[in-house]
């Protein structure tokens, strides 16, 4: 089956995933969902066996932000996921498994997961399953899509979470929402000031920024 897209190369926060190289069609679509919510993806994706390939996926798994392990009977039935697994234990690395089928695990493996975060596929629906997947590893996905849709609007400058707070307070002030409320709402603790602007509806809210 055709891979998806390239591994991730950069600086950025990304996901290493292992899986069984004959579970790609059921791995590869979910990669490109996780993809295309932002999220970097760093998987073998063809490195020569060797000791290149050892060297490349030690590095990609020490200088990882989440190890995804997506089970299956064969992927706990391979040595080289149980390697990556047990090299992320080693490296206290953050451990999410996914179980896409109904799969029974090894003792050993069981106890090496047995107080890590699992989801299985089965038990939820597509939305459901969905939101509990990207939960974990939600943080860095959405800023960078918040990035992107700032590009995709054409703004002169760039777009970050915190804003979102600065435009639902202006929002709120704009419809009439009163000081105090606006500051028990945005969790402040010293008192806003609000600029009226004479002859107009607009209010505009002004707090400064607490750590």
């Amino acid at each position: 089956m055709e891979r998806p897209f390239l591994a991730y190369k950069g600086d950025d926060p990304y996901i290493f995933v292992s899986y069984a190289h004959e579970d790609d069609a059921l791995v590869y679509p979910e990669l490109q969902r996780l993809k295309d919510q932002g999220f970097n993806i760093w998987y073998d994706e063809g490195i020569s066996p060797g000791s290149t390939w050892r060297d490349e996926v030690a590095l990609a798994l020490t200088q990882c932000k989440v190890f995804l392990y997506y089970i299956t009977p064969r992927s706990v039935g391979s040595s080289n996921c149980l390697k990556e697994l047990n090299f992320s234990l080693s490296r206290e690395r953050r451990i999410l498994s996914v179980h896409l089928e109904n799969t029974k695990l090894p003792i050993g493996l069981e106890l090496s997961l047995s107080d890590m975060q699992a989801i299985m596929r089965e038990d939820h629906p597509e939305a459901a399953y969905q939101t509990k997947l990207v939960g974990p590893m939600s943080a860095a996905g959405f800023r960078k899509q918040l990035a992107r849709w700032g590009v995709k609007a054409k703004l002169r400058f760039p777009v970050n979470p915190h804003m979102l707070r600065h435009a639902c307070g202006y929002a709120l002030a704009n419809r009439g929402m009163d000081t105090r409320s606006l500051q028990a709402y945005l969790g402040h603790r010293r008192r806003l000031e609000i600029d009226h602007q004479e002859g107009g509806k607009m209010r505009r809210l002004l707090y400064s920024i607490l750590p």
